[in-house]
């Protein structure tokens, strides 16, 4: 879902959407696909697989492995927030 939105978000850069703005959830999906390869031996992963501990793990992840500090973590993790509302709003 995340790669749609991205491959969808990437057509508006200049319309709709600054390069700087969609270089973020670019970001933010490499860092989670990466996460989900690297702690879960996987391509990918369902939706509903998706839980407090799996937040929690990602957001460690992103301070240990990448050396993040609390506000730049928090805005790959407001991105990635923003992603799963919307596939959950959308069953």
């Amino acid at each position: 879902m995340f790669e749609e939105f991205n491959d969808r978000q990437e057509k508006l850069i200049g319309i709709d959407l600054a390069q700087s703005t969609f270089n973020k959830y670019d970001l933010t999906y490499r860092r989670l696909k990466e996460f989900i390869k690297v702690k879960m031996r996987k391509n990918d992963i369902l939706l509903c697989q998706v839980d407090r501990n799996f937040v929690m793990d990602f957001e460690a992840y992103l301070k240990i492995e990448y050396k993040l500090d609390t506000n730049s973590s928090e805005k790959l993790m407001r991105i990635f927030k923003r992603i799963t509302t919307m596939c959950f709003k959308n069953g």
